[in-house]
């Protein structure tokens, strides 16, 4: 059963990822999305209950869906490490490729976390390539 999520809350995620479609739908400015599951972050740390994703699951899938149909990449944190839930879904509108990214403000901070990142994206099916940076693109088997 999810955790009861009081309707502002719930509407205030899903106007930050309406937001969030109609700038991929309206721009082209940008090759990585970053911060999908910004609104999401601080959920855990300020409730006992961790919040149900499922509640917004259409409006994230939705926003996903056209940034991947754009070409773009979604960006991983390694610091407020993004839920493996929210990957999956990437994965599940053809999402092709993530990045990872930092939100380090201390530079012995930055890059913290990132095997985890890197781990969790390998699991997905994500690989880096042959450069030591760029994005890592989703493995095709024939």
């Amino acid at each position: 059963m999810e955790p009861l999520l009081a309707p502002s809350r719930l509407r205030c995620r899903g106007d930050y990822l309406a937001g969030i479609a109609t700038i991929i739908s309206t721009s082209e400015v940008f090759a990585i999305l970053a911060r999908i599951d910004y609104s999401l972050r601080y959920w855990s740390a300020k409730v006992a209950v961790p919040f149900g994703f499922t509640l917004v699951e259409d409006e994230f899938r939705h926003a996903l869906r056209l940034t991947a149909s754009s070409g773009r990449a979604l960006e991983v944190n390694s610091r407020l490490p993004m839920n493996s839930v929210i990957l999956a879904w990437w994965c599940g509108e053809d999402g092709d490729a993530v990045t990872f990214g930092s939100d380090a403000c201390r530079p012995l901070k930055f890059g913290h976390g990132f095997s985890d990142a890197a781990r969790m994206a390998g699991t997905c099916g994500f690989h880096g390539g042959s450069a030591l940076r760029g994005m890592w693109v989703r493995r095709t088997y024939l």
